[in-house]
């Protein structure tokens, strides 16, 4: 995969991770006082690891080309540590 298709499916990643949390934010608060703190936990290290996600994102496009293939890994690695933290939180809503 070159670099401006790597970049374009980073961004459509981001999107969709975007959407789930929103989607899992508003089934959250219909669920908060059932789910209690461990909910509130798990959803503030979903963002934070968002957080990490969108600061690898932003460096892809101007990451020198020596540095791209790390820059990739990186993203990559990050985005797998966000998918099982939603994985944890799903966890959460099948458990009710």
């Amino acid at each position: 995969m070159d670099r401006k298709d790597f970049i374009n499916k980073a961004k459509e990643s981001l999107d969709n991770l975007d959407a789930k949390l929103d989607e899992l934010k508003a089934k959250g608060e219909q669920k908060k006082a059932e789910m209690g703190a461990e909910y509130e936990k798990q959803l503030e290290n979903l963002k934070a690891k968002r957080a990490e996600l969108k600061e690898q994102y932003e460096k892809l496009e101007d990451i020198a080309e020596d540095k791209w293939e790390a820059a990739k890994k990186d993203f990559s690695s990050s985005a797998e540590s966000f998918k099982q933290g939603f994985s944890k939180i799903g966890d959460i809503f099948k458990n009710l």
